[in-house]
């Protein structure tokens, strides 16, 4: 019997992932986890023990200190948008250091992974009801027009959201339910994330939930304590079902038609133009940000948005003259040119860590923790940022993700 204080507290862990969909509502939760762990816990003692989180807040503040510190010392004043940055960053570490604490205990654990399960599920249900039918079921209960060029919206306050985000928290719940021995229904929540993934016609969002799919079937074959037959669905079903999903929706959506068709394009060629063109004009940000990041190799930029120190490298004919570079769509380029050579090498030491923590916890209990060690591989996949860098959704979000991860390790394991 689950006490209600743990009812409680599994509800405020799981609060961010169950209002995520609804625009900045989720923040609320943030606020309450980030509360309860200044009020009940002693923060200099739980720092001190939670050696993944202070070594995750120097991989992403000691970046923006540096310069900061730099600019201090050589001008008169250092920018108010690098201090602010820093903080957002010391107040996502504080509140991944509250969830970490919140997740420590075992009925905790499995009630949060019961309502996280829940509400990304839902999620699910609703792209299929949108691709299907065209229309969403908004929280009033009302069916409403949904699709816009193709894609699905799910629910969303902002609907790039879903391509971003689906993909990858889709393993969350999927964990959660291996663990529990209910394979069939992991396989479920996995299809119906790849459908939404699919329709949202998000390139990255399709390459992080591929990726992520063939991990979770490897790792799971090789390690967990499941029977053969269980292996070799996990092993050889999901990505067959990935694999015939994007085939019925390449000639069923337009727009995932679209988006397969561009980047296809830069196969069999070296052409800049062509190439250029399958990356939506990635190629005339990439470019003249290299040429600046060598200039300023050392702190980089700031973190702030590019635009700025970008606009001088732009040459003639730059599609991006007339456009606002908020960031590079690329996030070791993103991470290179806000904080340089020192915050690069800080980053990619951290992911590193990160990558050996997923690798050991993947040999032991198959609960949330190897999960959302994987979501944080994904969200951070160096091959494209549709977020900034340094937005502050991401941040939060990061050291939440981080938060369970490091502190869900505790949890009942999959087989005695």
């Amino acid at each position: 019997m689950v006490s209600r204080s743990s009812q409680w507290k599994a509800l405020m862990l799981a609060g961010p992932l169950i209002l995520f969909p609804f625009a900045r509502s989720y923040y609320l939760f943030y606020v309450a986890i980030l509360v309860w762990g200044l009020v009940t816990l002693r923060p200099r003692g739980l720092w001190a023990q939670s050696r993944e989180l202070r070594l995750a807040f120097y991989a992403f503040g000691l970046p923006i200190l540096m310069p900061l510190l730099g600019w201090a010392l050589t001008q008169s004043g250092a920018p108010l948008d690098w201090g602010n940055k820093l903080l957002t960053v010391l107040l996502a570490c504080l509140l991944g250091l509250a969830t970490k604490a919140l997740s420590d205990d075992e009925s905790v654990c499995d009630t949060a992974g019961l309502l996280i399960t829940v509400a990304i599920a839902s999620w699910g249900v609703e792209g299929v009801l949108q691709l299907v039918s065209g229309h969403s079921l908004d929280c009033r209960g009302a069916l409403s027009p949904c699709m816009t060029d193709g894609r699905i919206s799910l629910y969303y306050g902002h609907r790039a959201k879903l391509g971003y985000y689906i993909g990858m928290l889709t393993f969350l719940p999927a964990a959660w339910l291996v663990s529990r021995r209910r394979t069939g229904a992991a396989l479920a929540v996995l299809l119906l994330g790849g459908v939404v993934t699919m329709a949202s016609a998000s390139r990255f969002s399709m390459l992080a939930f591929l990726i992520g799919i063939s991990l979770l079937g490897l790792v799971l074959a090789l390690r967990a304590p499941l029977p053969a037959r269980a292996r070799l669905a996990l092993a050889v079903g999901a990505p067959v079902l990935l694999v015939a999903l994007g085939i019925a929706l390449y000639h069923l959506n337009p727009t995932f038609h679209e988006r397969v068709q561009r980047t296809l394009l830069a196969f069999g060629t070296l052409d800049y133009a062509r190439v250029n063109k399958a990356l939506t004009g990635r190629l005339d940000i990439w470019e003249p940000l290299l040429r600046m990041a060598r200039d300023h190799w050392l702190f980089g930029v700031g973190p702030g948005d590019l635009d700025a120190g970008i606009r001088p490298y732009l040459g003639e004919g730059n599609a991006f003259l007339t456009i606002r570079i908020f960031h590079a769509h690329q996030v070791l380029l993103d991470v290179l040119a806000a904080t340089g050579v020192l915050g690069l090498l800080a980053f990619l030491v951290y992911y590193a860590r990160v990558v050996a923590d997923f690798v050991r916890a993947s040999a032991g209990a198959l609960d949330l923790r190897w999960a959302a060690l994987l979501v944080f591989l994904l969200m951070w996949f160096p091959l494209n940022s549709p977020n900034g860098f340094y937005s502050s959704e991401m941040v939060f979000l990061t050291f939440y993700v981080l938060g369970l991860g490091y502190g869900l390790g505790g949890g009942r394991p999959a087989a005695r």
